[in-house]
């Protein structure tokens, strides 16, 4: 009896994740109310999964022949892509393409792969809706700071999705969420997602197709080729702030982007310099940058 008791005693539980390899094991601590994803800890490989590239591209070969592919992934160099992005998330190669699209040759995550990805990191995230047309997202990172995101009926009009045919007329709060969840994750996470798109924002976006083919594009207006210039000078700040790990490299980081008048982030929409002043103070507290002292 007291064999039985101590072996049952080693058993994982079921908010573990079982990581093994060359006869060891790992767990990984998900959390219980949130229940175990396949996400692989940074310091420990599965046995399934491939180690060098070559055999990312075998697998992604018999992937694409067995047919077990998602329908937007037809070539064993897009599966790759998602595998190899999926590895450098934490991301276990089968859960990867199904929480992976690759749209226009770009890595991109569904939506509903983010919670997943996030709380494997020791994220928090808090959903709700304020009143019936607000939806809101609340984004706690491992050392407490929160960003709180929205995302209206009438954002979603704005933008020509509320009534569109398919899942926004089926599941309107549904996408209204998802939505909020996709802003708060990408202004609350950008070091985690390490600047991937999230997959339904860009596909209803227009601009590309969620197969992965190139489409003709109209002849744009000057304001449409500058308003792309701006979306390139923001992903580009976005991504420096989210990699920089030196706190007098971060301080010049905004000060070389501010105008004359000592405003960050020159050139930026009001809200996209929101996102970025929210990006530089996440990631001055990430890095012990004391702004009171500076500021």
């Amino acid at each position: 009896m007291e064999t039985v008791k101590n072996a049952a005693e080693t058993l994982p539980r079921a908010s573990d994740t079982v990581v093994a390899h060359a006869g060891t094991s790992a767990v990984a601590r998900v959390g219980a109310e949130h229940g175990a994803v396949a996400v692989m800890p940074r310091t420990a490989i599965s046995g399934l999964v491939p180690q060098t590239l070559d055999d990312v591209y075998r697998l992604a070969t018999a992937i694409a022949k067995s047919g077990l592919a998602p329908q937007a992934m037809k070539t064993p160099e897009q599966i790759t892509v998602a595998i190899l992005t999926g590895l450098e998330l934490g991301l276990k190669p089968m859960f990867a393409l199904n929480k992976i699209a690759v749209v226009n040759g770009r890595p991109t995550l569904w939506g509903d792969g983010i919670p997943a990805l996030l709380w494997s990191r020791g994220f928090d995230i808090r959903e709700w809706f304020d009143g019936e047309d607000i939806a809101m997202c609340e984004v706690t990172r491992p050392n407490g700071a929160k960003v709180v995101r929205s995302f209206t009926v009438d954002d979603a009009k704005a933008a020509g999705l509320w009534g569109k045919q398919g899942p926004w007329k089926q599941y309107p709060k549904r996408m209204l969420a998802m939505r909020a969840r996709a802003f708060a994750a990408r202004d609350g996470a950008a070091d985690v997602l390490g600047g991937l798109y999230v997959a339904e924002e860009v596909i209803e976006g227009g601009s590309l197709s969620a197969e992965g083919n190139s489409e003709p594009f109209k002849r744009k207006s000057s304001a449409a080729a500058k308003r792309d210039g701006t979306d390139a000078k923001f992903n580009e700040l976005r991504g420096l702030i989210a990699n920089c790990s030196d706190p007098s490299e971060l301080l010049m980081l905004r000060e070389n982007n501010s105008d004359a008048d000592g405003n960050p982030w020159e050139g930026m929409p009001m809200r996209w310099n929101e996102m970025l002043e929210d990006d530089f103070r996440l990631r001055a507290s990430d890095i012990g940058l004391d702004l009171e002292g500076v500021e």
